[in-house]
């Protein structure tokens, strides 16, 4: 807890621990209070000291752009519904990029996009709490998807090709009961199927295949068929998954 306040000391457990690496957020909303424009310096400050020290401690800092800290500015013109965001989040990726280019090497975009659309869109369980038909819930999909490989190439173009962006997913594992091939099946599906809900693919299939299983929903399917086919071209298959 306190993290920010902590973070030296926290380190030091972390080395006497053998921890080698350590990933952690940023704040969109904090490093640029608007969303863009003016950075706020003392936020960059704060996260340069705390990489600086995990490098100290023979830690190898794994930066995620944004976890659910979503500037209120932003979220007033529409949120992950505006399809320019795509563009805002990669100015700020670039940023990013550019503060920290040579003291980090690995980036992830985006933490649990599933959340992001099915939470805080769909169920409104989460920020910002709306509750939209499924057929908007996709466009936040493809409008993350957008704003990841945005981010993704903004930050090979400051740090180079050799940096590694990544992406962090979740969704739920099924086991098959028996070892069998019907078991086996049974449990891909389960784990896989776009209509399950908590499924890795909503996000992925996008981004690696670059259309939508044939297990997607109908919502889901009538929103593909409205998608711009350069939108498909834009997609920037990540260079590894974190998984929660």
């Amino acid at each position: 807890c306190d993290h920010m306040h902590h973070c030296k000391d926290d380190y030091a457990l972390m080395k006497n621990l053998g921890i080698k690496a350590y990933r952690f957020s940023l704040n969109w909303a904090r490093i640029l209070p608007e969303g863009t424009g003016r950075v706020n310096e003392k936020a960059i400050a704060m996260y340069r000291d705390m990489i600086l020290t995990m490098k100290e401690n023979g830690i190898t800092p794994y930066i995620t752009l944004f976890h659910w800290e979503f500037p209120q500015a932003l979220q007033e013109k529409g949120g992950w519904l505006n399809r320019e965001i795509a563009d805002v989040f990669a100015r700020y990726a670039r940023i990013i990029a550019q503060r920290f280019k040579g003291r980090v090497r690995n980036f992830m975009t985006i933490n649990e996009p599933q959340c992001i659309a099915q939470l805080g869109y769909g169920t409104g369980n989460h920020a910002p709490g709306w509750k939209l038909p499924e057929e908007k819930v996709a466009l936040v999909y493809h409008n993350l998807c957008l704003a990841h490989s945005a981010a993704q190439r903004a930050i090979k173009e400051v740090c180079g090709k050799e940096t590694l962006v990544g992406v962090v997913p979740c969704g739920s594992l099924a086991y098959p009961e028996k070892d069998t091939p019907e078991g086996r099946e049974a449990a891909y599906h389960a784990s896989f199927d776009l209509k399950v809900g908590w499924s890795f693919n909503v996000f992925l299939d996008s981004l690696i295949l670059h259309h939508y299983d044939d297990s997607a929903s109908d919502a889901f399917k009538r929103f593909a068929a409205t998608i711009d086919p350069g939108d498909w071209d834009m997609m920037e298959t990540p260079d590894y998954l974190g998984l929660n």
